[in-house]
């Protein structure tokens, strides 16, 4: 509706001009909708399946209003295959290469022209074959106009040759496996021209787990006394070895669709990712008590020319870099150990368990590369902790009148001799009167067996990260051309000096724009609970801990003379749990308007003792006199 009005006492003369103004009712045309599903069975060789369904303008559910029907037309289908290949292959070969292939399609056909939503798609191209447009012309605009995507996926998982079982010799071809999968993923529309993605992966995977039985030399001791030596074993090759590449690639390019009647330029985008992951794990169970696992990882990157792969050269120079395995980004390690002690084998000690444990780790990060003058970047930590629990209950059963202590007092009665029965004697009707209980006995057992079993946890955690570091890492993260960052480093355990000691042997960068924080940190814990039974089926556990931390930091870097700390600082954390029942009903003072309580007065001025005595602890201090 257009209204005009007229403000003035005089007349008006003028004109209204409404464009493109039209009045139709609300096309009321139906469509329909259909969909299918096959799949089928192929014996034990594999599964076919497939589905498929197409909705067309003018369809809509039955809760659907007449302006939300669909004004697409929309096609798609999906076929995906599950086939098992290694039946093709004798029996007794061992070969299994499962295969697994998808595609897929889907048509999304407007009803409206995208370029001029005032005109249905199919009433534009009638318009254009009658002003003499070839079919070739027109067939553009119509697959310009749909949004067209496809999925194509081959994958082929877990390939492997031979069969298991028998002795695992280290050449079995069993202990080898593979993988490869392909996907490719394409799509169009009027704004794009063309766009796909692939994506590749590749891995070749070796693992090893002999059969060893552990060697005992003093198995042959026979006294359940001298258990501790008799089980004394030592494995000589480890329980498993596992080590994996995987290749992975990805390539995309773009192409945006030039939609305007001027001439433009609309450049290609290409985006890749080519890259190498390299995977080594090891277990050793050295003793049935001690054992060590080892696993790492290594992030390489392959480099690819620019743009478009088109000539040989390029080609040559990818399979360059891929049998070199790229250029190292990062690389992580860890080093865990576990350790029971064999308490467990000294018959009087066996409700005490010990275990100890050990973690290191240690990473090796890329610098940008943008910016390689600030340097690499490496990292570790290390964790120690120990672990003692004691069951009071396997403890009570070893001793006697701990272990009959709830039992009823029985007499012994004696057998009356031949001599007596005949003489008819009542010597031992005493015999027959119950004993009575020991309540002091009984009191002091219970008191005693009231501890039920008791489990402690003490840890302590320290690390450094160290910026600005030179070298890459050979092997097992050490460079051994110049013996950096050392093995203890790498190991994980903590050196105070470290960053002066690598600055002399010219393992850090001297780039005075180095930013990157040098950071050490040290924590300890201490957890534990005992469980207490005072009296029967009523039981109280009592949880304590003790947490504490400090973490310095600071710029190490060089400033034109030599190495130093800037803007160092150092803050740490402590918490303790504790028996505060004495102070809990402690009331506060009343002096007017303020109440003070004794407990929150002590501890303001406890902290003043707690800073003297860390300030005496620190021997910097005293250093500056």
């Amino acid at each position: 509706m257009i209204g005009v009005r007229n403000n003035s006492d005089n007349d008006q003369c003028f004109e209204i001009w409404a464009n493109e103004l039209r009045v139709k009712d609300i096309a009321n045309s139906g469509g329909y909708a259909a969909l299918a599903n096959f799949q089928t069975q192929l014996a034990d060789f594999g599964q076919v399946s497939m589905a498929g369904s197409v909705r067309t303008i003018g369809f809509g559910d039955v809760d659907k209003k007449l302006n939300q029907r669909s004004l697409n037309k929309t096609i798609n289908f999906d076929i995906a295959t599950n086939l098992e290949l290694g039946k093709f292959f004798p029996e007794k070969l061992g070969v299994s290469l499962p295969l697994n292939v998808g595609y897929s399609e889907n048509y999304i056909r407007p009803k409206f022209y995208p370029l001029n939503p005032d005109v249905e798609l199919q009433q534009y191209l009638s318009e254009l074959a009658l002003a003499g447009i070839s079919k070739k012309e027109r067939d553009r605009v119509r697959k310009a106009a749909e949004d067209f995507s496809s999925l194509y996926s081959i994958n082929l998982a877990n390939i492997r040759l031979g069969k298991g079982g028998g002795k695992n010799h280290p050449w079995k071809l069993s202990n080898f496996n593979a993988g490869y999968s392909y996907q490719n993923n394409y799509r169009r529309n009027q704004q794009i021209e063309e766009n796909f993605t692939k994506t590749t992966q590749v891995s070749l995977g070796y693992s090893y787990s002999p059969k060893v039985k552990p060697w005992k030399p003093f198995k042959r001791i026979k006294s359940k006394n001298l258990a501790i030596i008799r089980d004394f074993n030592i494995n000589f090759l480890p329980s498993s070895f596992s080590v994996q590449t995987q290749f992975n690639r990805l390539y995309s390019e773009m192409q945006a669709r030039n939609n305007n009647s001027f001439r433009q330029i609309n450049p290609r985008f290409y985006d890749k990712n080519f890259t190498n992951v390299r995977n080594y794990n090891l277990n050793w169970q050295l003793t049935q008590a001690l054992n060590v696992s080892y696993s790492a990882v290594a992030n390489a990157r392959i480099q690819e020319p620019f743009g478009k792969i088109e000539t040989q050269e390029q080609r040559d120079s990818i399979t360059r870099e891929i049998f070199s395995f790229g250029q190292l980004a990062d690389f992580s390690q860890n080093i865990n150990a576990s350790y029971k002690l064999p308490i467990d084998k000294i018959r009087f000690l066996n409700w005490i368990s010990v275990t100890t444990s050990y973690n290191g780790s240690y990473k090796w990060t890329q610098a940008p590369p943008s910016f390689k003058e600030v340097g690499n970047t490496i990292q570790n930590s290390a964790n120690y902790s120990i672990q003692p629990n004691f069951t009071f209950t396997q403890l009570y059963q070893k001793i006697p009148w701990l272990r009959d202590l709830n039992k009823k007092p029985r007499r012994k009665v004696r057998k009356p001799k031949r001599s007596e029965e005949k003489d008819g004697s009542d010597k031992d009707e005493e015999d027959d009167k119950p004993l009575k209980p020991n309540y002091f006995k009984i009191g002091v057992g219970n008191f005693i067996s009231m501890f039920k079993n008791a489990g402690f946890n003490y840890s302590i955690t320290e690390g450094t990260l160290l910026p600005g570091f030179r070298y890459t890492p050979d092997f097992f993260g050490q460079n051994a051309a110049n013996a950096s960052p050392g093995l203890r480093f790498i190991l994980g355990l903590q050196e105070d000096e470290l960053r002066y000691k690598l600055a002399d042997l010219g393992a850090l960068n001297t780039d005075e724009r180095l930013n990157s924080q040098f950071s050490k940190n040290y924590s300890e814990q201490f957890s534990g609970n005992i469980t207490v039974e005072p009296f029967k089926d009523f039981r109280i556990v009592f949880d304590m801990n003790k947490s504490s931390s400090v973490n310095s930091n600071s710029i190490f870097k060089f400033n034109g003379t030599n190495f130093e700390d800037q803007g160092f600082s150092e803050n740490g954390q402590f918490n303790i749990s504790g028996w505060f029942f004495r102070t809990h009903f402690v009331k506060d003072q009343d002096f007017g308007e303020q109440h003070p309580n004794a407990v929150f007065t002590q501890y303001e001025n406890d902290r003043f003792v707690i800073a003297q005595r860390l300030m005496n602890a620190d021997g910097r201090v005293g250093a500056k006199g």
